[in-house]
């Protein structure tokens, strides 16, 4: 990508930003708002590629923000990282439930911020601008239920076995390397994959757990209300939000597990 990506961090301390805009300006083109009206005022105009916004702020707070960010359609595919002091759990999962692609709890280490920057524009800001940023056309089956297929690429190899058993229940499986058109918009991509699907498979293992991709799509689909059925792939720490729900033991019985698999299907999608 010739040009450099463009970063607006909102934030009503001025200290932040002042320490934040030498770290990135280097590698981004960056800009600031003091405030979240003057931010939604920014992001409107200047169209930034990700913004890096605060929880607490006077006014309008962070999860304002976020939330008219993705209700207007001329800001709602920007990425937004939350970046702020506060560690709760809880709010975590708010704020990504809002539509945040990640959080990040301040701290004087910024290389794990650093990190998420270069990852997140080289793997969807790239491409966008490498790409048509249109919302691809996806079909929605009339004969099959869609059964959407969540992941971690290191386990590409398993959700591809799984899409195929799926498929062999009856049900079209929506995996994204074979749903998403090249050049489009990963992001609105996916969000169209979970609006038009029945329920989810979450293929659970110690990769897609720390995925912000994975736990992004499996906060929308308990958003959305609709069936979640987790397949534990491999062992790993379940997050709070996952104990309540049951989930299939691939790990241990495999062959029980299909059958398992069949009979949730079965009962939760029809």
């Amino acid at each position: 990508m010739s040009e450099k990506a463009r970063i607006l961090i909102i934030d009503d301390l001025a200290d932040n930003i002042r320490m934040l805009r030498p770290l990135l300006k280097g590698d981004y083109e960056v800009i600031a708002a003091e405030s979240g009206e003057e931010g939604l005022n920014i992001a409107r105009t200047q169209q930034p590629d990700i913004i890096l916004l605060d929880l607490k702020m006077p006014g309008m707070d962070g999860l304002e923000v976020l939330r008219r960010l993705r209700a207007d359609k001329s800001t709602r595919d920007i990425l937004v990282i939350m970046h702020t002091s506060n560690d709760d759990q809880t709010m975590t999962h708010t704020a990504i439930e809002e539509g945040a692609i990640d959080y990040v709890v301040r701290s004087g280490d910024t290389h794990l911020l650093l990190a998420k920057l270069k990852q997140y524009v080289e793997q969807i800001i790239v491409p966008r601008k490498q790409g048509a940023p249109s919302i691809p056309d996806i079909p929605v089956s009339t004969d099959l239920k869609r059964i959407f297929l969540s992941y971690s690429s290191k386990d590409a190899t398993f959700a591809a076995h799984l899409k195929g058993v799926i498929e062999q229940m009856g049900y079209e499986a929506w995996i994204d390397h074979s749903h998403i058109k090249a050049g489009a918009v990963w992001l609105r991509s996916i969000e169209e994959g979970l609006k038009t699907c029945s329920g989810m498979v979450l293929v659970m293992s110690e990769s897609a757990m720390a995925s912000h991709f994975v736990t992004a799509e499996y906060l929308a689909i308990i958003r959305m209300k609709k069936p979640l059925i987790p397949v534990l792939y491999t062992p790993c720490d379940i997050p709070i939000v996952l104990e309540i729900i049951h989930r299939i033991d691939y790990h241990g019985n495999p062959l029980n597990a299909i059958e398992e698999l069949r009979q949730s299907l079965k009962e939760q999608i029809g």
